[in-house]
């Protein structure tokens, strides 16, 4: 049996391919230019990329320099006037040097400090030594750069004074020269950098410092093509010449710019292979037409396998048609989890704007809290949620099995009327937060409603509740709920940075208080710092060396000082439990990794593996990255189709679909593209690879 289309297509065949190779042949003009417009393009954004990076190392490099330059050690150290003022001011000075070096950056950095007292003592963040000693044993300077740091302290010379340290060539360390003070001799700061933790080794990357006048640095030793390539950028902010781009961005606070060069693909050898390939397309087709036609004809041939080899035609666009009706169902089925997951999308981000991620804007927003009896009140939840429905500017969040959220963009004018109607004749509770302008405030406004919503058994019969209800209560007494000390008490064990939202939070929200209510917020934080001390089976004398009076805390609790320095107190058993707990660091890393393992087949998302530890899913996004040097979803991603292979090379007959559902991928779409960026091919062609694999000898 023959096909109407497969005879055609035979016909056809010959025209199509001269009509290929005139259309390659107009294109490939456009497309060259095209390629070069998208090379420029991702050049430009991978070294704004890497500039906005440096640029962010050196401000942390020099604010921690001028808060050491401030210092009252360094000012003392400088003006000692004698040795006996000069050696004591040296110990001051060395924790106050010490201070300013994060043990847990990403940088690395350090400070030296040296002047004329003492035969030119130095002091560095290993101690006290001599300024000798300090160049050989923790330095790599020349003798002529060490000279030129003498000279600074001896004589007037413009700082700051750029010194490079090169290794097989390459830039390693990079030291900054600074004096302090004006008079002769004068007091100079050595900030040493490690320039391998700032700007990566690439083979197909170089980069310059400079002034617009001059280049100060490059990354190669002795580049003086580049440099003299970085001169012609007076005008424009980049440039691209011939086989290089080149570009050139400012570093912040600073009066130097970061010149970085990377290098843009040939594109002559890529225009002859383009032109070849059109030739040997046109050869090809011409040649091997009827082979080509098969082919092409293959997927309508395995569609009719017992109608091959009979008589007389066959329309295989009926045929068609009918795979198009099935085509249209799956594509509903497809629309309606496009659907779920954009419902789901939706709910993620409105939960993460409650807790103050949201995308800033300047529309009014007020944020709506319902609390329902789930005894008496089990369908009110779908009602409330039905009729957000209808109302666009009202969007619904089920927040736990007592809580109702509705984000409303409203500056609360009209709402009352509004959420009189969700609340019906039941007996549930409503509380408004204040306008908020900007969906950055969302968080300050949800924080508002939960507060108000605490005092609902204080005005029973108030089915509405807003701040003026409850700003008379707010007078005497305090916020502290169970959900904020459980995550201020976690914060202090595990030594993470949550301690400082926690206490962001405790602030805002009793910022009002005196007289007795502040006194009981006193006691209550108080008793959670005690309760974490407890459980670390330590004292505030064996973390970081203070005792805290307890008995001065109780005695002084109506004043705010008091309060500051429980604050003071709790930052500092989370700095130390953070520096020495490393293994609570892995602990916390494998329960997360735990979490991630137990339900990849889920749809979970970061916010869910925040919810498992009461944290928010910025800072739980934070913490993973910090942990494991990787993100939350490329680790998710990478394990989901590490399962996927063990599958496939278990059973290739694995239907996609299926997989990617066990997967815990909301559509086939997704999964197969995650797969080929991981693997480097689709689910479809490895599970062939695995088959092919298993039949052979």
């Amino acid at each position: 049996m023959k096909g109407v289309y497969r005879h055609k297509l035979s016909t056809m065949f010959l025209l199509l391919a001269l009509v290929i190779t005139l259309v390659c042949g107009l294109l490939v003009g456009s497309l060259m230019r095209q390629l070069r417009k998208g090379d420029i393009a991702s050049k430009r954004i991978a070294s704004a990329s890497l500039a906005r990076y440096v640029d962010t190392s050196f401000t942390t490099i020099l604010r921690s320099q001028e808060s050491f330059r401030s210092s009252d050690a360094l000012s003392a150290w400088a003006e000692s006037k004698d040795l006996n003022h000069f050696y004591f001011n040296s110990i001051a000075l060395l924790k106050e040097l010490q201070k300013r070096i994060s043990p847990i950056s990403s940088i690395s950095f350090d400070l030296a400090v040296t002047g004329t007292m003492a035969d030119g003592t130095t002091v560095t963040k290993q101690g006290t030594t001599s300024r000798e000693a300090y160049f050989r044993d923790e330095t790599h300077l020349d003798k002529e750069q060490q000279q030129c740091i003498s000279r600074l302290v001896a004589e007037q010379i413009p700082t700051p004074v750029l010194l490079p340290v090169y290794q097989d060539g390459r830039l390693s360390e990079l030291s900054i020269a600074t004096t302090y003070g004006y008079a002769v001799p004068r007091t100079v700061i050595i900030t040493r950098i490690d320039m391998d933790s700032i700007i990566p080794e690439e083979e197909e990357m170089r980069y310059a410092i400079g002034s617009d006048a001059q280049i100060l640095v490059t990354g190669l030793q002795g580049d003086e093509s580049f440099s003299e390539a970085c001169k012609q950028l007076d005008k424009s902010p980049y440039l691209a010449q011939g086989n290089r781009f080149i570009a050139v961005y400012p570093i912040s606070g600073t009066s130097w710019n970061l010149y970085i060069a990377m290098a843009l693909p040939p594109y002559w050898a890529f225009t002859l292979t383009t032109v070849l390939c059109i030739l040997g397309i046109f050869s090809i087709c011409f040649l091997a037409l009827k082979k080509m036609a098969d082919k092409l004809y293959q997927p309508i041939k395995e569609v009719l396998p017992a109608a091959d080899g009979g008589d007389g035609n066959i329309d295989e666009f009926a045929l068609i048609k009918e795979n198009g009706k099935k085509m249209e169902r799956l594509s509903r089925e497809l629309e309606d989890l496009m659907q779920d997951k954009q419902a789901g999308d939706t709910r993620r981000r409105d939960f993460q704007a409650l807790q103050g991620m949201a995308e800033p804007d300047e529309r009014a927003y007020t944020v709506i809290t319902i609390h329902y009896d789930m005894d008496e009140e089990k369908l009110m939840p779908l009602r409330v949620e039905g009729a957000t429905r209808q109302d666009a500017s009202l969007r619904y969040l089920r927040y736990n099995d007592e809580l109702d959220v509705i984000i409303a963009q409203d500056d609360g004018s009209d709402l009352t009327q509004k959420v009189n109607s969700l609340l019906g004749d039941s007996s549930a509770q409503a509380a408004l937060s204040d306008p908020v302008y900007g969906a950055q405030h969302l968080g300050q406004a949800f924080r508002q409603a939960r507060h108000i919503m605490e005092y609902r058994l204080t005005n029973p019969q108030k089915r509405i509740l807003t701040s003026a209800d409850v700003g008379t209560f707010d007078q005497n007494s305090y916020s502290y709920p169970l959900s904020v000390e459980k995550e201020f008490l976690q914060a202090m064990t595990l030594g993470t940075d949550q301690v400082e939202f926690a206490i962001q939070e405790i602030m805002e929200s009793n910022h009002h208080l005196a007289g007795p209510a502040f006194q009981g917020l006193v006691y209550a934080v108080s008793s959670t710092i005690q309760r974490a001390l407890q459980e670390l089976k330590t004292t505030t004398k064996e973390l970081y060396g203070t005792q805290m009076n307890w008995a001065t805390v109780y005695q002084e609790s109506s004043r705010p000082e008091t309060l500051d320095s429980l604050f003071v107190c709790a930052r500092n058993i989370a700095k130390v439990v953070k520096q020495r707990g490393a293994s609570d660091n892995d602990k916390m890393l494998a329960l997360m990794r735990t979490y991630i393992q137990h339900h990849y087949c889920e749809d979970i998302g970061l916010q869910d593996l925040a919810n498992q530890f009461n944290i928010t899913a910025k800072y739980c996004g934070k913490l993973f990255s910090q942990l494991s040097n990787d993100t939350f979803k490329n680790y998710l991603n990478q394990y989901r189709v590490d399962r996927a292979k063990e599958i496939l090379e278990q059973n290739p007959m694995t239907h996609i679909v299926d997989l990617a559902q066990k997967m815990g991928f909301n559509s086939s779409t997704s999964f197969i593209r995650v797969f080929n960026r991981y693997v480097g091919m689709s689910p479809k062609a490895y599970a062939d690879s695995v088959a092919t694999k298993q039949k052979e000898p």
